[in-house]
C-alpha cells in the first residue's frame, strides 16, 4: 500500500459530521499531547492551529501532567495505538471537570477511547495504516497528516500526497544529522531528526538555523555531519547566505513550492521520502527486537499507577 492509497483511504473516511464535530472542539486554545514519533505530528498540529489565531501547545504526556495551562484549554490526544501507558496517564490527568478532550486513534477498541468517552470526550478513529515494516517506516503518520490538513484547509489529497521528489542522501553514512527548520517547516525537521534517532540510523537533533549558532554547533564534527534544511518558499532565499559560511559537510535542502498548510505537510512528506532513501542506501532497518533490554525496560516503565 503506497502513500497515495493511504491518503485517499483516510480522506474518504472523513465524512462531514466527523469533521464538523472535530472543528467545533478545536474552537479555542489547544494542547496537543503525543509521544514518540507522533510528537512531531503534534507540533505540526499546533503550528497549523496557530494559523487560525488561536494559541496551541505541543506537549509530551509528562510535560502535560506537570504544566499548568490556561483555563478553557482543550486537550487533543494523538496516539496510533491508543494503548501506551503514557498517553493513558495523560487522558486520566485531562479528565477534570470543565476540560474538553478529544482523541485521535487508529483503533476504536483501544483503552484510550474508553477513557476519553468516560470523561465526556469524543474520539476520531482513523483507518489503520499498513503495519510498519521496521522502525524506519516513514508512512505510519499519513492518516493523521491527512486529518490535520483537512481540518485546517488542505486541498485535495491527490494534489498533495504525490510521490515526493527529494535530493539523494549522502554517499557516506553520517554519524550525526542536524535538521533545521523554523515556523511551519519546524515540524518536518523535528520528524526527520526523530526518525533518525528512533530507527537507530544515527544521532540527530532538530532546531532552526539561527538558534543553533548560539553554541549548538560547537560539538559538531563537520566530517560526519549531515545538515538537512527544511524551508518554505519565503525562507529558501536565505539558505545560500547561511551555507556559504559552513565548513565542508554533507548538506541537503528540502524546499517546497507551496506555502501554508500544504507547504508544511509537503515538507513532512519530502522528509519521509528522503529518510527512507537514506535507510535503504545504508541498509539500516532495525526492529523493536534489536533494542537493548534496558531501553525496553524504560519504555515499559509507568510513572503513574492505573
Amino acid at each position: 500500500m503506497d502513500v497515495m492509497h493511504i491518503a485517499e483511504q483516510t480522506a474518504s473516511a472523513l465524512v462531514g459530521w466527523r469533521l464538523v464535530r472535530l472543528r467545533a472542539f478545536l474552537d479555542g486554545p489547544l494542547a496537543i499531547v503525543a509521544t514518540g514519533n507522533t510528537l512531531a505530528l503534534a507540533t505540526l498540529w499546533a503550528r497549523l492551529h496557530e494559523t487560525t489565531g488561536r494559541p496551541a501547545w505541543s506537549l509530551t504526556p509528562a510535560d502535560f501532567r506537570q504544566r499548568p495551562l490556561p483555563t478553557g484549554t482543550r486537550v487533543l490526544l494523538l496516539s496510533a495505538t491508543g494503548r501506551h501507558h503514557d498517553i493513558l496517564g495523560a487522558a486520566r490527568h485531562a479528565a477534570r471537570p470543565g476540560t474538553r478532550i478529544h482523541a485521535v486513534v487508529h483503533d476504536g477498541s483501544a483503552p484510550l477511547c474508553d477513557l476519553v468517552r468516560a470523561g465526556g470526550g469524543d474520539v476520531t478513529v482513523l483507518p489503520p495504516p499498513p503495519p510498519p515494516a521496521d522502525l524506519a517506516d516513514p508512512w505510519v503518520g499519513i492518516p493523521m497528516l491527512v486529518l490535520a490538513g483537512t481540518v485546517y484547509g488542505l486541498g485535495p489529497v491527490e494534489q498533495v500526497f504525490v510521490p515526493a521528489v527529494h535530493p539523494d542522501p549522502p554517499t557516506t553514512r553520517p554519524g550525526f544529522v542536524l535538521a533545521l527548520g523554523a515556523g511551519l517547516a519546524s515540524p518536518a525537521a523535528q520528524a526527520f531528526a526523530t526518525r533518525c534517532r528512533e530507527s537507530g540510523f544515527c544521532m540527530a537533533a532538530a532546531g532552526d538555523r539561527r538558534n543553533v549558532t548560539h553554541g549548538d554547533l560547537m560539538p559538531i564534527d563537520p566530517s560526519v555531519t549531515w545538515l538537512v534544511h527544511f524551508a518554505l518558499p519565503d525562507d529558501a532565499p536565505r539558505l545560500a547566505a547561511y551555507d556559504q559560511h559552513l565548513p565542508v559537510m554533507a548538506t541537503t535542502r528540502l524546499v517546497c513550492d507551496a506555502t501554508g498548510v500544504t507547504g508544511a505537510i509537503s515538507l513532512f512528506l519530502k522528509g519521509s521520502a528522503l529518510f527512507r532513501a537514506a535507510v535503504e542506501r545504508f541498509d539500516c532497518r532495525p526492529t523493536t527486537t534489536t533494542l537493548p533490554d534496558w531501553i525496553k525496560a524504560l519504555y515499559r516503565l509507568a510513572e503513574e499507577q492505573p
